[in-house]
């Protein structure tokens, strides 16, 4: 058939479906400003639940005896409702279908609908599905638009994608799909990074911080390492920080250890003490040691309490005495902000040896404090069920 494209021929890349990547807690995500997802609340339920209805509204479409241009143009009219189980049945019947230049315009449309509806929506939740539509659209547009192209035309279609007017979560989508391309996507990622601002510019820099190629923490560094004091943007230099981290940039740890010393007291210590130790623990460790040293923790400033609580997780995490110290002694603070703050990096610092401290802040008299105690305390249940769990497969097998 002129003028159409086959689902299934499509560029190269993995379609991903909608998920949830869990970062680290207080370090900006892929794209920046996300906080990490325990992993015991991100398993798919309520509406994303299997639906009966919605695969008989699919099937009850398949099944009419119309043409079959008429019936692709029936399953996509489906993202168009809003409802999450009727897009994913949708998507699902959509594969290896041919696409005519007039459904990928469809498409189109409603990608652009949904975007303007769902862009006012609050942060995505962990049982907010009200994205899935737009997102299963746009993946649908997106295959349709990729397939035949060369590898370097689908590389420029989705930088379009990046530096277009449509939602961050569609960008995430496109910077997962030129993650997934992997080198050949560098190049283009680094000209946005280099001559664009503002969110085109932060997508492409988490898409590069997530390939994480030595040609990908290449671009990063000799964009990132002349500007670091010279970001205005404080969203910018938050994940400029994270990106750096997160590539283990070893370049860039000298510049990042004078950051910290210059931001200990505003929103960036935090993300330049986990950027240290994910570049190197062991270099790290006398650095966060002597800023425990010399923290009082007699604040109530945010961010200070912040940054002293991620030096005391990371050393924990490295096995250091002076961490878990430091962690004992933030749980046991007259000041609440610090004991709300302290719940997670327990979790994730001590494990299974914090249970008492978590124990201990379940029972406070703050009902924030005592909140995050209780949910931490769960995961940290949760987390041992599984390990149980994993060691009698392991014991079957």
């Amino acid at each position: 058939m002129r003028g159409a494209v086959v689902l299934w021929v499509v560029f190269p890349v993995a379609v991903l479906t909608s998920g949830c990547r869990t970062v680290d807690t207080q370090a900006p995500a892929r794209m920046g400003g996300a906080r990490e997802v325990p992993a015991s609340v991100a398993r798919p339920s309520g509406p994303m639940a299997y639906s009966e209805e919605a695969h008989a509204t699919v099937q009850n479409i398949l099944s009419r005896n119309v043409p079959p241009d008429d019936v692709t143009s029936e399953l996509i009219e489906l993202f168009a409702g809003g409802e999450a189980q009727l897009a994913v049945e949708a998507s699902k019947a959509l594969e290896g279908r041919q696409l005519t230049e007039a459904h990928l315009g469809r498409l189109e449309a409603i990608v652009k609908a949904e975007d303007a509806r769902t862009r006012n929506i609050s942060p995505r939740g962990t049982d907010d599905f009200t994205r899935v539509p737009l997102e299963r659209a746009w993946e649908a547009w997106a295959d349709g638009r990729l397939a035949g192209k060369s590898a370097g035309a689908g590389v420029e279609w989705l930088i379009g994608q990046l530096r277009g007017q449509l939602g961050g979560v569609l960008r995430e989508r496109a910077g997962r799909r030129l993650e997934k391309i992997g080198d050949p996507a560098v190049p283009a990622l680094a000209r946005v990074l280099q001559t664009d601002k503002g969110s085109a510019q932060v997508s492409a820099g988490g898409t590069l911080a997530y390939i994480g190629t030595p040609q990908a923490r290449q671009a990063l560094e000799r964009w990132a390492l002349p500007n670091l004091d010279g970001i205005s943007d404080p969203r910018l230099l938050r994940a400029t920080v994270f990106w750096l981290g997160k590539v283990k940039s070893q370049a860039a740890f000298d510049p990042l250890d004078d950051f910290l010393q210059k931001h200990v007291d505003d929103q960036f210590g935090q993300v330049a003490v986990s950027a240290l130790h994910k570049i190197n623990g062991e270099k790290a460790r006398r650095t966060l040691a002597k800023f425990i040293a010399t923290c009082t923790l007699d604040s109530e400033h945010e961010y200070a309490i912040a940054t002293y609580v991620a030096a005391a997780r990371e050393l924990a995490r490295l096995g250091d005495e002076r961490g878990k110290r430091a962690l004992r002694k933030a749980a046991s603070s007259r000041i609440v902000q610090v004991r709300r703050r302290v719940a997670n990096a327990i979790y994730l610092g001590l494990g299974e040896e914090g249970r008492p401290l978590l124990v201990k802040l379940a029972g406070d008299a703050d009902p924030e404090v005592a909140k995050q105690g209780k949910w931490w305390l769960n995961e940290l249940h949760i987390r041992a069920e599984q390990r149980k769990a994993d060691d009698a497969r392991a014991r079957a097998h």
